[in-house]
Parts: C-alpha cells; sequence; structure tokens
C-alpha cells in the first residue's frame, strides 16, 4: 500500500510539472506572437448581487421548479463542497431569475432582503414549497429537526358525528376533548412569524399539495412547538381556545380549558342517554341546514358562525362524496356509483350532496369531461362562492356520479305522495275503503282496453 501510494504521489507531481510547462510554453508563444488572452472573470460572490441570499433564493428556485442544468445561474462547486453562481452570469438573466423565484415565495425584493430569518437556506426552500404548493424535500424536513413545528389534529373516522362543533355545543352536551379521538394529520415547521389565524388561512385558501386532511375547521386542534413548549388549540366557531390537557393529558379536566365540561369519559366523546321527551329528535350534525349566501351577506346579518359551520359541512361532504366512490370501485374501471350516492345521501342528505355538486360543476364549467345535461342541470343553484372543497375525483367518474345521483334523488317519495300514503292507510285502520289509485288499472282496464 505504502509503494502504491508513493507511486500515485509521483504521478501527481509529474502530471503537474507537465501541465505548468504546457502553460508556460502556451503563453509564450500567444506572446511572441501577439495574441491577448483573456483574464478569466472571478465566480461571482453573494456579496456583489443585489439583494442578500440571493444566492440561496435562486438555488432553491432551481432545484425545486427542476431548472434543466445547462439553463441554471447555480452551479454545485465540489472543490469546496458548495453551490455558487456561474461565471460570466449575464445581469439581465440573473435579474428575471431573481424575479421568478422571488414570485415563487410571493415577496418582493424588499421584503425578502428584510426578513433575516431567509439566511437560512432551509427557511428559503420552505416557504417557496408553501406558497407555490411544492412537496417540502424529506432533507430540508431534516435539517429542520428539532426546530419550531405545528401539528393539524383532527378527528378519526369513527368519530365524525362530532366533527364542526363549537366548545360550548359540546360543553352542553356534557362532553370534552380527549386527543384518543384524534388523529395527526400534518407535521411541518413552525417558522418565526407564523401564527394561527395564518395557519388557518393557509389550511382554508391555499392548502399544501401534501396536506391530505380537510380545510381546517371547527373541531380540529393545531399544536405549536416553539421553543421547547407545546400548546393545543382548538378550532372554535369564532377563535382559537387553548386546551391545556391535549398535550398534558395528565392534568385533570378542571386544570383544562374553562369552556371545556369535565364529565368526559375516558373512552372518548360518548353521550349520555337523552331524557325522554315528546318533542322531535334534533336534526343530524352532517343535515344541518345549508346556509345559501355570501361571506358579506353573513358578516352584514351577523350570520358568520352559521355562514362557517355550513361551508365545513360543504367540505366534509365533498370528502364523503371522493371517499364513496373509491369504496364503490369494485373492479378496474368499475364504479356502482348509485350505491355510491345513496351513502352519501343516507350522511349529508340530498340537498347538501346537490349543493356540493352543483359548486363542483359551476366551477369546473369549462371542462368538456361534464356533460352539457349536468352543467345546465348545475346552473339552477344560486351559489355564492367558490366550493369549499374541490373534489379529487376524476370528473368523467364525476359525471357518471351526478348522473346516478340524481337518478336516485327522483326516487325520493314527494311529500304530497307520502301524505296520500298515509291517508290511505288510515282509511284502512278505520274501516273505510280506500280510494284507487288512478295509476292501477281497473279489472275491466286490464281486460279490455289494450292501450294499458
Amino acid at each position: 500500500m505504502k509503494k502504491f501510494k508513493a507511486s500515485l504521489d509521483t504521478i501527481r507531481k509529474e502530471a503537474h510539472g507537465l501541465i505548468t510547462d504546457i502553460d508556460s510554453t502556451f503563453h509564450s508563444i500567444c506572446k511572441d506572437r501577439g495574441i491577448a488572452l483573456m483574464e478569466p472573470k472571478p465566480t461571482p460572490t453573494v456579496a456583489e448581487k443585489a439583494i442578500p441570499n440571493q444566492l440561496d433564493l435562486i438555488a432553491a428556485y432551481e432545484r425545486l421548479f427542476d431548472i434543466p442544468t445547462e439553463d441554471r445561474l447555480t452551479m454545485w462547486f465540489s472543490t469546496y463542497g458548495m453551490t455558487i453562481f456561474k461565471p460570466d452570469l449575464d445581469p439581465k438573466v440573473l435579474e428575471e431569475r431573481t424575479a421568478q423565484a422571488l414570485d415563487a415565495m410571493g415577496l418582493s425584493a424588499e421584503e425578502y432582503a428584510a426578513n433575516r430569518k431567509y439566511s437560512n437556506r432551509n427557511h428559503v426552500i420552505v416557504d417557496m414549497c408553501r406558497h407555490s404548493n411544492l412537496d417540502i424535500p424529506d432533507v430540508t424536513i431534516k435539517d429542520l429537526a428539532g426546530t419550531d413545528t405545528f401539528t393539524i389534529y383532527q378527528l378519526k373516522p369513527g368519530m365524525w358525528d362530532y366533527r364542526f362543533e363549537g366548545l360550548e355545543a359540546l360543553t352542553q352536551r356534557g362532553l370534552a376533548v380527549d386527543p384518543a379521538n384524534y388523529a395527526e394529520v400534518y407535521r411541518v415547521p413552525l417558522l418565526p412569524d407564523e401564527t394561527l389565524q395564518k395557519i388557518f388561512t393557509k389550511f382554508n385558501n391555499d392548502r399544501p399539495k401534501d396536506f391530505t386532511g380537510h380545510s381546517l375547521s371547527v373541531s380540529d386542534v393545531v399544536v405549536l412547538e416553539r421553543n421547547g413548549k407545546a400548546t393545543a388549540h382548538y378550532v372554535d366557531l369564532r377563535d382559537f381556545a387553548e386546551l391545556a390537557s391535549f398535550v398534558a393529558p395528565e392534568l385533570s379536566p378542571e386544570q383544562n380549558a374553562p369552556a371545556l365540561a369535565s364529565k368526559a369519559l375516558p373512552s372518548g366523546w360518548v353521550a349520555p342517554e337523552p331524557p325522554a321527551t315528546d318533542e322531535p329528535p334534533d336534526i343530524p350534525t352532517n343535515q344541518q341546514p345549508i346556509y345559501k349566501f355570501s361571506l358579506e351577506t353573513a358578516l352584514q346579518k351577523d350570520e358568520v358562525e352559521a355562514f362557517h359551520k355550513s361551508r365545513a359541512l360543504d367540505a366534509a361532504c365533498g370528502e364523503a362524496i371522493d371517499q364513496a366512490i373509491i369504496d364503490n370501485n369494485y373492479e378496474l374501471h368499475r364504479y356502482d356509483l348509485k350505491a355510491a350516492a345513496r351513502a352519501v345521501i343516507a350522511e349529508y342528505g340530498a340537498d347538501r350532496v346537490a349543493w356540493v355538486l352543483a359548486t363542483t360543476v359551476q366551477d369546473q364549467d369549462w371542462d368538456g369531461r361534464l356533460s352539457n345535461t349536468n352543467k345546465a342541470w348545475a346552473k339552477g343553484f344560486d351559489i355564492p362562492a367558490r366550493p369549499a372543497h374541490y373534489l379529487t375525483t376524476h370528473l368523467s367518474v364525476l359525471d357518471g356520479f351526478i348522473n346516478r345521483f340524481r337518478e336516485v334523488e327522483k326516487e325520493k317519495p314527494s311529500l304530497m305522495g307520502a301524505l296520500a300514503v298515509g291517508e290511505q292507510k288510515s282509511k284502512q285502520q278505520f274501516g273505510q275503503r280506500p280510494e284507487p289509485d288512478k295509476n292501477t288499472p281497473t279489472k275491466k282496464q286490464s281486460k279490455g282496453d289494450p292501450g294499458l
């Protein structure tokens, strides 16, 4: 091994000497012949650029958006193990690329330069991914491990009857929030300027591509971990309510947020048996009336709570439609869409299912995969806002689902028909002869009328 290393050293020295001699001879020949040689320009440094941390900004953009290597302005400098700008950059190209990268972050050059957190390239990558709906690279998440984070928890499928309930309503039902009923659906680094309100807006209006839960809604819990301390916050009807016991289950219910009842059972949210009453049962939570007005109208009428609850149910209904279609896919490209429609109607009611479908069709009415018949049907709904949930089902399959849903909806007996059936039963009960159904043929008609 020693002889081998000695041989390598000899080769390196000889090669270096040959290259030096060639270079020296080349320069002498050029000088004798009057040929001027251009000195190479030094690689531009970050300090020479227009804004601080411009290298990190452009390197993140080129990496996340898969800019071809030959078109990139940055390169990996293996000698020093770092990313640098390529030499001889065209200032106009650099300016254009910088503008593209800033646009991907939704920031102006001034805003980017003023925020000190962007001295950490990982924060550049995270914010660019969030604004542009890109997946945050695993290596970036690992680099930020151990830093501040936020986690979103949503109710497990078996507890969906309690979704979208405010704390006051839970208290009235003798219930409390139990972490055992929740599943973690998303966990990412928490940035220094990130607040609960920003998180709520982000996960309603601009959800990340890798987020698989429903829009952040009432009954969800957000846990912030900042400087080694964790705090849990319940998404209530009008604001967030802190839940001490969610991150510290050993605390007694009395130590929890004041709005929570202390009657929670260890096994979770189980409502007590309702007292006997002659009053009609409450409408199921999932089948509450649809709020059909815009947020502006809700603000004017002080009905913001009703607006948000209805929108949250729209989102849940949309997710249920997607799931029902998946559940009734019995073989490749084969669906029992009528069964899927009946399942969703049973859970959310035909009115809300129709509302969610019509909202989606109106928002996608430019797409040729939706039939003109269903587009015309959707236009019959006066819908003031964009969908609370974008259905993920392929539009061709969704168009077929809408057809089957409309067929199932027609199968429902009308109110007048139901009253007529009740009247017939009453006459039979009290010995009165029921009136014949006009649509039922008499014996005379069935024998003699060829048209029947």
